[in-house]
């Protein structure tokens, strides 16, 4: 909850206390708390690290669940972000193009996770300064949005916003602090 205050050194210590705690108790932090320390250390202007972070957990995790797993997917589009964060285009639009292409095939075209996967290779796709592209990827996103969700669902308001920025704005760095969910 500190992060999305814009409390990140506060944010990030707790995440240290427990790893701290963990690491001398012999416990495994797991994806859920690598993830999320991974991107305090982000919003606290420690990309290298946070991007650091999600690659060793994906190292170390796939072998073990799998590449489809959904745990190892929502890794994955937080290194995605994180690339955005950095300025990687060109990484970040890699890792999300292959997030929507895995999640389509594991959770299915209309799931939400898909949908948020696809609002955020638009939303990459802007960051890029790849304007056209992501005006005609937000907006077929906020199309199955509609159709799925409904049209006042919050994810549907959100890619509204999305694509009436995307059109009014050359150039923004929108996935500097994700508003999708992070889980899936």
């Amino acid at each position: 909850m500190y992060e999305r205050v814009g409390r990140h050194a506060e944010s990030l210590a707790l995440y240290e206390q427990v790893l701290a705690h963990e690491t001398r108790t012999g416990q495994d932090i797991g994806l859920w708390w690598g993830r999320h320390r991974a991107r305090a250390l982000i919003s606290a202007g420690h990309t290298d690290e946070g991007i650091a972070e999600l690659t060793r957990l994906l190292r170390r995790a796939e072998p073990e669940f799998g590449r489809d797993h959904p745990e190892i997917l929502c890794v994955r589009m937080f290194l995605a972000r994180a690339h955005t964060a950095a300025g990687h285009h060109t990484t970040a639009l890699a890792l999300f193009t292959a997030c929507v292409q895995d999640r389509q095939h594991v959770l299915g075209p209309d799931h939400f996770a898909t949908l948020n996967a696809r609002r955020n290779l638009g939303l990459a796709l802007l960051a890029a300064g790849r304007r056209s592209r992501a005006i005609t990827c937000l907006n077929a996103v906020l199309t199955d949005y509609e159709r799925v969700l409904g049209p006042h669902h919050p994810y549907t308001t959100g890619a509204r916003a999305n694509l009436a920025t995307a059109q009014v704005t050359p150039h923004t760095r929108l996935l500097r602090r994700p508003t999708t969910p992070t889980h899936l």
